[in-house]
């Protein structure tokens, strides 16, 4: 063999065993490496923890990284949860107010999923269902051997928002949630009203025995009743109540006399509740004509709701009770939520999940009207569920839902496409309804849309003719 053949395959032999060494290494450098963030994921207890572990992770590798950011598809663009700034970037930002002009940051939304560049900087991305990772730096990262890893991190970005949709649902509305239990079972379950009603007159009145008598039963409190007894009855109800055991001087007859006309108003009669209905719709309206996005709104629903129940044949007293929840469907916003409806901006992910309460706010306002108007509540309550368990407040599928509370979702969505918004333009009638027919079709059951699809053009002309108004 001659010196430049030994020379060749010395080299070669090199070439082998320095490829063959890299490969040992990169192995060794990357699985500890992905266990490594694997266990940081698995222990990250929220979204702007779970970011920072990554980024701080990923700089093992390559220190020109600059920044991560988890971003959610929020309808068409995808919005950042995690927090724009770190802390690093906050305490610098006490010495130095102009820090954090000079560095820079992913956006708070990407609309371009396939972006690779901003600016001079590169980025990475990885996307999982509604939910992305994008990864900036000051050159191009190669990624694929952590990808597991990152999808990882998707799937627990998605669970961890999960549980803080349910920790801020129960921490803000609890009350609300009490508050229905309270008005349905205490004033409009009879036996429950009566048995509330016997304790509180005992203790108004500092009596040894009080009996409650409605129709059919009778609850008697304390000891034997002995005289002198007194009668009293409360307004607007079949409940009569005997107190024994003491004489009443006229001061205290008259402070229960009173008290249960105040209490009457609990009970509610028809005529109090119908009041209360017509209140409640003035209030509404009012709330509409406030602003120009959503003037006529609910009547506009309303009526899609009418023609749809109609051709499914829903009895008369549900119609009527479907009439009513859905100009009422949209009571829970006219709250402190209601300014955020009108600033005339795209909404923040916070501000939209304060506006998700909303269905759990109306259903507890209209709760005394369930007895006129049974399940009016309820309606309100899962007018934005959707068939395919991607609604709120409960993430409940078709079969679980209302038929009245599925033809309002689809009669409210019809409205809202076709409607302009203070961050769009409306659609024609024609893309709204391919939309629900087409690419909604998984969130509404088959026999609403058809019966939908059979009314279009009525439809069509009723709404018209109301947005003009």
């Amino acid at each position: 063999m001659t010196m430049a053949g030994i020379f060749y395959m010395i080299l070669f032999m090199i070439l082998n065993f320095s490829l063959l060494l890299y490969t040992v290494l990169l192995r060794e450098f990357t699985d500890p490496l992905k266990d490594r963030i694997e266990r940081c994921i698995l222990s990250s207890n929220t979204i702007e923890k779970l970011a920072t572990c990554i980024k701080e992770t990923l700089k093992l590798i390559d220190f020109s990284l600059i920044d991560v950011g988890i971003y959610r598809n929020t309808g068409g663009f995808y919005t950042r949860l995690n927090s724009y700034f770190n802390v690093d970037t906050f305490s610098e930002n006490i010495i130095n107010p102009d820090f954090t002009k000079r560095i820079p940051r992913l956006p708070e939304v990407i609309y371009n999923t396939e972006i690779e560049r901003l600016g001079r900087y590169y980025v990475t991305s990885l996307k999982s269902q509604d939910w992305a990772l994008f990864i900036m730096s000051k050159r191009y990262l190669d990624l694929s051997s952590l990808k597991s890893s990152l999808k990882l991190a998707l799937q627990k970005a998605r669970t961890l928002n999960t549980l803080l949709d349910k920790e801020e649902s129960l921490k803000r509305f609890s009350v609300a949630f009490t508050s229905k239990g309270f008005f349905e079972k205490l004033a409009f379950e009879e036996k429950s009203f009566s048995m509330f009603l016997g304790n509180a007159i005992k203790l108004v009145s500092r009596v040894p025995y009080v009996e409650v008598k409605g129709n059919g039963y009778t609850f008697r409190i304390g000891s034997s009743p002995l005289e002198p007894c007194e009668e009293f009855f409360v307004r607007g109800t079949g409940i009569g109540i005997k107190i024994c055991g003491k004489k009443l001087s006229f001061k205290e007859k008259r402070k229960i006399g009173k008290f249960l006309d105040a209490i009457s108003f609990v009970a509610m009669e028809e005529g109090i509740l119908n009041n209360y209905l017509q209140l409640l719709i003035e209030t509404v309206l009012s709330f509409e004509d406030y602003n120009e996005y959503y003037k006529n709104h609910s009547s506009m629903v309303k009526e899609v709701s009418l023609i749809v129940a109609s051709d499914l044949r829903l009895p008369t007293k549900q119609l009527k009770t479907l009439e009513y929840a859905a100009i009422l469907h949209d009571i829970g916003l006219v709250d402190v939520v209601s300014k955020l409806i009108f600033e005339g901006r795209r909404l923040t992910e916070q501000e939209k999940l304060k506006i998700r309460y909303h269905t759990i706010i109306g259903a507890s306002i209209v709760a005394p009207i369930n007895k006129i108007y049974p399940s009016i509540s309820e309606i309100i309550l899962q007018h934005h569920e959707f068939c395919d368990g991607s609604g709120y407040p409960e993430g409940l599928v078709c079969e679980e839902i209302l038929l009245e509370s599925r033809v309002l979702a689809l009669a409210e969505v019809f409205v809202g496409l076709v409607s302009d918004r203070p961050y769009r333009k409306a659609k024609t009638f024609d893309e709204a309804f391919s939309i629900l027919t087409d690419e909604y079709s998984n969130k509404f059951s088959p026999e609403v849309i058809e019966a939908f699809s059979n009314n279009y053009e009525k439809i069509v002309q009723v709404v018209k003719s109301m947005k003009g108004k």
